[in-house]
């Protein structure tokens, strides 16, 4: 409990200095004699610094925390996405492509790329698509799913 009280105590006075540190240079004024000369550091100035050095000393675990997590966090999706690389493992993405046979070549058409969760909105079927995909063989890529709207059996 008294932990939580300084802790509000030094975050109220941090406030308070830096809203009379702006008080001070709202209410400055500006003389015809002042302009054009080189501006002293003055006791608003002061005010300023140390009303940023308390705030400083008072969050310097957050920022410290937070710049760890978003580390971690970065180091975990680099390492799965370096993984799915070398394992050629893509079974997540969903591609839409105009394919065309002509002159006895095949010509595809890559319409779009996608995540399967950012086409189908619904989980289920995210998790349904995802096992029938792992089905596909080299000799057999057409998804289960599909194969009845393009080739027509079952």
């Amino acid at each position: 409990m008294q932990m939580l009280r300084d802790c509000l105590h030094s975050e109220f006075c941090t406030r308070m200095r830096l809203d009379r540190w702006w008080l001070a240079q709202s209410t400055r004024r500006v003389t015809s004699e002042s302009i054009g000369k080189p501006v002293r550091e003055s006791n608003s100035m002061q005010q300023f610094v140390e009303a940023v050095e308390d705030l400083i000393s008072d969050h310097w675990i957050k920022v410290l925390t937070a710049l760890g997590f978003t580390l971690f966090g970065w180091v975990v999706a680099h390492w799965r996405a370096s993984r799915a690389w070398s394992k050629r493992e893509f079974f997540d993405r969903i591609n839409f492509s105009l394919d065309s046979i002509a002159d006895d070549t095949l010509r595809i058409r890559t319409l779009c790329k996608k995540k399967c969760a950012d086409i189908f909105l619904n989980e289920h079927a995210v998790n349904r698509l995802g096992k029938l995909i792992v089905q596909t063989t080299p000799a057999d890529p057409v998804v289960p799913i599909f194969r009845r709207m393009i080739i027509g059996t079952s």
